[in-house]
């Protein structure tokens, strides 16, 4: 085979491989295959406290469109602001995306508070190890996604835990 001709038959597989690609090939099917997996990865269970947690502190009733993560507690709390510990605690964050206010908030917090908490973005941590809510938050301001690692969309469509 000529060298012109190889080098044709190097362009034209490279041009189909990114076509494939561009048009749903199996580069993209193995992103959303991935994406499954990740989604599959969290409990039902979990799903619905974050849901139920959220509808009960905004008075917001599902659906939900959320992006979860499994992280540690240490790095979720950096990550969305929400404090700092020192604890390695494994555990699933839920970012939503919208607009709430925090209607309910637990004592003693509330005394504190000149207003109920309003924002584009609310946040519920939920122990991987107990299945107990570990931080609730609503604000401005973005959660710092890059540090909570890979993220699995979902949509959560009711606060019945049914695992």
């Amino acid at each position: 085979m000529s060298k012109t001709r190889e080098l044709l038959t190097a362009a034209l597989i490279s041009g189909a491989v990114l076509g494939l690609a561009a048009c749903g090939g199996p580069t993209s099917g193995t992103i959303r295959t991935r994406a499954a997996d990740q989604a599959s990865s969290f409990p039902a269970s979990a799903q619905a406290l974050a849901a139920s947690t959220l509808s009960g502190f905004t008075g917001q009733k599902p659906p939900f469109q959320t992006i979860a993560y499994k992280t540690t507690l240490n790095v979720a709390d950096t990550a969305t602001d929400s404090g700092q510990t020192d604890s390695t605690e494994p555990v699933f964050t839920f970012t939503f995306e919208g607009e709430f206010t925090a209607t309910t908030i637990p004592a003693p917090h509330t005394t504190r508070l000149a207003s109920m908490p309003t924002g584009k973005y609310a946040v519920v941590t939920i122990s991987q190890t107990t299945g107990e809510v570990r931080t609730f938050g609503v604000g401005d301001h973005a959660p710092d996604t890059a540090a909570l690692g890979i993220g699995a969309p979902l949509s959560i469509t009711s606060n019945a835990q049914s695992d």
